[in-house]
């Protein structure tokens, strides 16, 4: 199960990925996500996501949401 502090992570890496050049991206995820693997997979995710709903219709990176807890 993912924290929200997880997922704030996740979500903040991925947002501030969005704001570099796609060939700084790289650069960017290898500094955030210091050697944390899963970390990386899942902000590369969202970014892959992202890239495929913007060809259709609106980018994941405006719904993305931080889930509730409880």
């Amino acid at each position: 199960m993912m924290t929200p502090e997880r997922w704030n992570q996740i979500k903040g890496i991925f947002q501030a990925a969005l704001e570099y050049d796609p060939g700084q991206q790289t650069v960017f995820l290898d500094e955030a996500c210091a050697g944390d693997d899963e970390l990386r997979r899942e902000v590369e995710s969202m970014m892959l996501a992202d890239k495929e709903t913007n060809l259709i219709d609106q980018p994941i990176s405006q719904m993305v949401t931080i889930p509730a807890t409880g």
